[in-house]
């Protein structure tokens, strides 16, 4: 899995995201820019907006570690938190395939380590 850069771990989080839900029987829609704060809305019989996101990160023990700030431009600069979102879920893939659906709902800090706690929303 190609994880070089963000914007592979962005590209594999969402590919990831379409690949999981479409064969779970999903209908997966995906918006045509990004000004929205979810990065597609998955239907089956609800809809359900989801955020992606995509991590190499993990800490001494070699739990994944996903972060819940969104940054960009050349600083790094801190533009948004998951859990302010108008999202309903989160998508995580990390490094190694494994994947979670967080509900927003237990979002509260600005990263989560992915242990055995969040095992129940493990993919």
């Amino acid at each position: 899995m190609l994880f070089e850069t963000n914007k592979d771990k962005g590209r594999a989080g969402l590919a990831a995201a379409v690949g999981y839900f479409g064969t779970h029987g999903y209908t997966v829609s995906l918006p045509l820019n990004d000004t929205q704060d979810y990065d597609m809305l998955v239907d089956n019989g609800t809809i359900y907006r989801i955020s992606c996101k995509a991590t190499g990160e993990k800490t001494k023990y070699g739990v994944s570690v996903v972060s819940l700030r969104n940054c960009g431009g050349n600083k790094g600069t801190v533009y948004g938190r998951e859990q302010d979102k108008n999202i309903d879920f989160i998508f995580v893939l990390n490094e190694d395939g494994e994947m979670w659906l967080l509900p927003k709902s237990i979002l509260t800090s600005n990263s989560i380590n992915l242990g055995n706690k969040y095992e129940q929303y493990k993919l």
